[in-house]
């Protein structure tokens, strides 16, 4: 061990030991393997507990599965060469219809008819000692039926307890009791409950919630996944869940998939549907039109007898009806047109019937690109809101679009309302050659004329049904299912990545609060710090204890403790450069760094040598050692220099240590500075250097007043004690200062308090190698493991 002693620049070192010299490299590896050892404990206690905290966390956390579903979105123009080609060279994005379809899963509409087929809003909890697990399907003990509608179901929550017999029901309307079968009036709503025999009944009860649709809803749909399998275009989209019951997230895909077709499906057929019901309108009342005219003629024949035309009457009959035909033909598309502008008019957000047989082509076409409008509009409605700019656009591209239709119409109106009436015309010339015959066979072919006309109407509507219904019939999706709704596993909590991570963060987190409380502490913890920061040398190392006794030393001690002290005086020759010091100051930087009980402890290894020894309490203002060592303080240095006493009066003897005797600081002074420069002050220390071989001074600290600095010329040598981990390092460029002003004589360090946590007696092993001295019990492997946690950190 090294210790520096002198108090300049040429005083020489004493080497008690020396340590090895490593090449001047400033790479302390024995520095940082006993860092090492220090932190390991930690690190592994902390593992511990972190292996311990992940266990129970994947104990109690439900594990949820991945449930996944696969749609084909099938696109006419992906069959064309060249937008394979296309796709191929990744030109084309994904078409936005697909990108449509995944909103439409996502949809709150569709979700809800999916909540409201599968009862999702109701849960049902089976109790554990822990945490509860949710139960789906035929795992839940019983089976609810709601005999309300669902617009009277309200939220709730139960308790509920069940037996062979019946079962009790515990909520915020009270507690309850029923029989299986029972209508249970509830808050709820009303619901009967039967018992399922295949599951055993927990005992420690169930908790039954319905929660609210709208917020089940969106729940779900929140959970809910759908994306496309590839970024280049593709028409696959995997829809799935996470959910801790795959049972019934497989149910949920699947419904979702069957309620999706099923409004494609509807969106398909809306036109052809709204055609349909149109085209039996119409049916049923030519049909009317032409059983009146069938009955007018027979009962006209029957009454006028007339059963055939004349032969002079045929050729005009012929072309009559041929003009007629026409006059017909032109007539039924303005009729078309007619209620084609009047349904219209009176659906203006509906679609259009397109399967109708208007004649012009344009006209068609407006039609066609007014019902995709109008289907456009309808998805914008369904998954936004009124405020969207998008869904402002398409109601104004579909009111434009009804106009044009209406324009176009009414035009088409006019032009065949003038060729009906220009045929008119031919046939009223035709008229006047036919009125030479018989006003009864006029009439008959009046009324026959009338009657083909509804029966070509009749025919030509009947032909209209069958396509549409033929149409109807035929619709398919343009949705493929590649796979249906599948349980791909477990996927959260990830078990390896957990645990994995709890070791991560169990050994690294204690590890780096250790390294960073190291980094920012400001305390001195290493003797390398002190040695580092000035040139006074260290003369002595004392250990911490925990014992609340002062007197440590006595002539029975063997412990490293007075091993320490017992180094301690015998350097103080050294320190004195080797002659005998006789007044000895005790002082420190601040309190509590242990100056009082390095004085008495250091008097009392003093005395036992034989030698008188005194120690003088002149910490005026705060005395305590008086109060430590149990001894009044009634009479002291204080009345020594004011009231001028004999000197045994004030002198004590201290209890349990021979050779050892004290003076009190006595009553404390308002003016403490002014008393020790007092001469009375030095008269004291004359008498006491006569008969005494030591004086120890315990005094105040030096960094808070000037005490130390009067008492200086009365000492042979000052002893500054700094205590490990509680003196702040920015006290050794003071200390420094105080070296080199020269105005301590033999200023030393003597470092206390130093506890056996591997920082500062790394290099030594101070509070090992005292082992000698010490007569302890042998600790078992457990004890000597948790004996490492000792260490504590400033």
């Amino acid at each position: 061990m090294s210790y520096p002693i002198g108090n300049n620049n040429n005083d020489i070192n004493y080497q008690v030991q020396s340590p090895p010299v490593s090449g001047g490299s400033s790479f302390d590896a024995k520095k940082i393997v006993h860092k090492v050892v220090t932190i390991l404990p930690w690190a592994i206690l902390g593992v511990i507990i972190s292996t311990l905290t992940a266990t129970l966390y994947l104990r109690y956390t439900p594990s949820k599965h991945k449930v996944a579903a696969y749609i084909l979105i099938k696109k006419e123009e992906e069959a064309h060469l060249d937008y394979k080609l296309l796709k191929t060279l990744d030109v084309v994005e994904a078409n936005t219809d697909v990108l449509n379809q995944i909103d439409i899963f996502r949809s709150y509409t569709l979700m809800e008819r999916v909540v409201d087929s599968l009862k999702l809003n109701f849960h049902i909890r089976q109790e554990g000692r822990v945490s509860g697990s949710q139960l789906y399907g035929y795992e839940r003990p019983f089976f609810l039926k709601m005999l309300d509608q669902d617009d009277f179901i309200r939220p709730c929550t139960y308790k509920m307890l069940l037996d062979r017999e019946g079962f009790s029901i515990e909520g915020t309307d009270g507690k309850n009791s029923y029989k299986y079968g029972d209508t249970v009036m509830a808050q709820c709503g009303r619901f009967v409950l039967e018992r399922n025999p295949m599951v055993k009944i927990n005992p420690k009860g169930y908790t039954m919630q319905v929660s609210d649709k709208y917020s089940e809803t969106n729940s779900w749909r929140g959970a809910l996944g759908a994306d496309l399998t590839n970024d280049k275009g593709g028409g696959i989209i995997e829809i799935s869940l996470l959910d801790e019951i795959p049972e019934r997230s497989i149910q949920v895909l699947n419904k979702l998939i069957e309620v999706f077709d099923e409004a494609d499906l509807n969106d398909k057929n809306k036109v052809t549907k709204k055609t349909i019901l149109f085209l039996n309108d119409r049916i049923d009342t030519v049909s009317v039109e032409v059983d009146a005219l069938e009955h007018a003629i027979q009962r006209y024949k029957s009454k006028n007898l007339v059963t055939n035309f004349d032969m002079s009457g045929s050729a005009f009959l012929d072309k009559a009806l041929l003009i007629n035909k026409e006059k017909i033909d032109q007539y039924g598309q303005f009729k078309i047109l007619e209620a084609l502008d009047d349904y219209i008019v009176k659906n203006p957000d509906d679609v259009i019937p397109s399967t109708m047989n208007v004649g012009e082509e344009v006209l068609r076409r407006l039609m066609v690109a007014h019902n995709e409008l109008v289907f456009q509009k309808q998805q914008l409605q369904n998954k936004s809101t009124a405020f969207d700019p998008k869904l402002k656009d398409a109601i104004i591209e579909v009111n434009t679009s009804r106009d044009n239709i209406l324009r176009n119409i009414r035009l088409l109106k006019k032009a065949f309302a003038q060729t009906t009436k220009d045929y008119a015309s031919d046939f009223g010339s035709l008229q006047g050659e036919i009125a030479a015959l018989p006003e009864k066979e006029r009439e008959v072919l009046r009324l026959k004329r009338l009657a083909t006309v509804k029966e070509n109407l009749y025919v030509y509507l009947l032909q209209k049904r069958e396509e549409a219904e033929l149409s109807l019939a035929s619709k398919i999706n343009n949705t493929r299912v590649v796979d249906y709704a599948i349980d791909q596993g477990s996927k959260t909590p990830n078990r390896t990545q957990i645990k994995l991570l709890s070791f991560l963060v169990g050994l690294l987190l204690p590890v780096t609060i250790i390294l960073l409380k190291d980094f920012f502490n400001n305390k001195i913890s290493e003797r390398q710090q002190i040695e580092n920061g000035t040139t006074v040398g260290i003369i002595g190392e004392i250990s911490y204890v925990k014992s609340k006794k002062v007197l440590q030393i006595d002539s029975k001690s063997r412990n490293a403790l007075s091993e320490q002290f017992r180094i301690l005086r015998t350097n103080l020759n050294y320190a004195n450069k080797n002659r005998k010091p006789k007044t000895i100051m005790v002082s420190s930087f601040i309190s509590g760094e242990g100056k009082s009980f390095v004085s008495l402890n250091l008097a009392s290894s003093l005395s036992l040598t034989g030698a008188k020894v005194i120690i003088l309490e002149l910490d005026l203002r705060k005395p305590k050692l008086s109060r430590l060592l149990g001894l009044s303080s009634g009479i002291g240095i204080t009345n020594y220099i004011k009231e001028a006493p004999p000197l045994f009066s004030v002198v004590q003897e201290v209890p349990g240590a021979e050779q050892l005797n004290f003076i009190s600081s006595g009553p404390i002074p308002p003016n403490p500075a002014e008393l020790l420069m007092d001469e009375r002050m030095g008269v004291l220390m004359q008498q006491l250097a006569a008969e005494y071989d030591y004086i120890i001074i315990d005094t105040a600290p030096l960094g808070l007043v000037a005490d130390a600095l009067l008492l200086e010329k009365y000492t042979d040598m000052t002893m500054l004690i700094v205590r490990h981990q509680f003196t702040m390092k920015v006290v050794l460029p003071y200390i420094q200062k105080l070296f080199f002003d020269g105005k301590f004589k033999h200023l030393s360090i003597v470092v206390n308090g130093i506890k056996n946590d591997g920082t500062y007696g790394y290099s030594f092993g101070l509070g090992n190698n005292y082992g000698y001295y010490l007569n302890e019990k042998r600790k078992n492997i457990f004890n000597r493991f948790f004996s490492l946690f000792q260490r504590q950190h400033a």
